[in-house]
This record gives structure tokens, C-alpha cells and sequence, in this order.
């Protein structure tokens, strides 16, 4: 089953795979910057930033898709998505661009990713997963 979709996603990459989030869902991507450790922290959570008067969790997506941890280099990226408790940061490897895809196919039940893929996009290089992003919120405990 495939269905016909002109969203617009912003491509990300966590170890060397490509996924999206919705451009509607992003609110913002930062480089890089210094994070304030918070003591027994939530698993995935590495700390916390001061965005112009907010306080915000910051979150690594290698954590949660259980990657091997890395040290984030010049490309790492923060992109800041709502919550309902605010915003929150998710630290991706990279933010390639933003992108529409032609054609987008719902991902079969047990090929989720552990629920973090709502579907796969098809590209003329390779399969894009596009995450779902209400999921990856529900596991993240601030």
C-alpha cells in the first residue's frame, strides 16, 4: 500500500542512516553548545540548554535507537521539537536538509524500530525512515 504525500521533512542522520521528522514538528536546529548535566538524569537525557528563557532537556536519539554513544563532532545538531511538557532538544549526527518525498509506504507492524518509524520514504539512493515523533516523546522522561 502506498500513498501519494508532499510534506516537507527535515533529513537527519544518526550513524551514517538517514532519517526525517516532519518540518512541522521542528522548531528549531541549533549547532552544538555546551550542556548543563543534571544529576539522575532520565536514560537519554545528557542535559539541559537555556534557549532564550526556557529551560530545555536535551535528549540523544542514539540513546534511544541504542547506538553506540559517540562524542558529538562539528556536524551534531540539535533540533528542537514541542512536547507537551515545552520544548525539548534531540541531538542527532547530522542534519543533511530538508526534503519532500514523492512517495511514502507505512511501515509494517513489528519493522518499527521500536515504534520510533511511522513509515519509510523511497528514494532513488535508499530508504528513508520517517520517525514519529509522538513515540520517541512518549519514552523520554523528564
Amino acid at each position: 500500500m502506498s500513498a501519494f504525500h508532499q510534506a516537507t521533512y527535515i533529513e537527519i542522520t544518526l550513524d551514517h542512516q538517514k532519517f526525517a521528522l516532519p518540518i512541522e514538528d521542528t522548531r528549531e536546529i541549533l549547532r552544538m553548545q555546551p550542556l548543563t548535566a543534571l544529576p539522575d538524569a532520565s536514560f537519554g537525557t545528557k542535559g539541559v540548554i537555556h534557549l532564550r528563557g526556557e529551560i530545555v532537556p536535551v535528549v540523544s536519539l542514539r540513546d534511544l535507537f541504542a547506538l553506540a554513544d559517540q562524542e558529538p563532532d562539528d556536524a551534531a545538531r540539535i533540533v528542537i521539537v514541542p512536547s507537551s511538557e515545552g520544548m525539548v532538544g534531540l541531538i542527532v549526527d547530522e542534519v543533511v536538509g530538508v526534503a519532500s518525498y514523492g512517495e511514502v509506504k507505512p511501515v509494517k507492524a513489528g519493522w518499527n524500530g521500536g515504534g520510533y518509524l511511522s513509515s519509510l520514504a523511497p528514494t532513488e539512493e535508499e530508504l528513508v525512515g520517517i520517525l514519529n515523533l509522538g513515540d520517541i516523546l512518549k519514552d523520554i522522561q523528564f
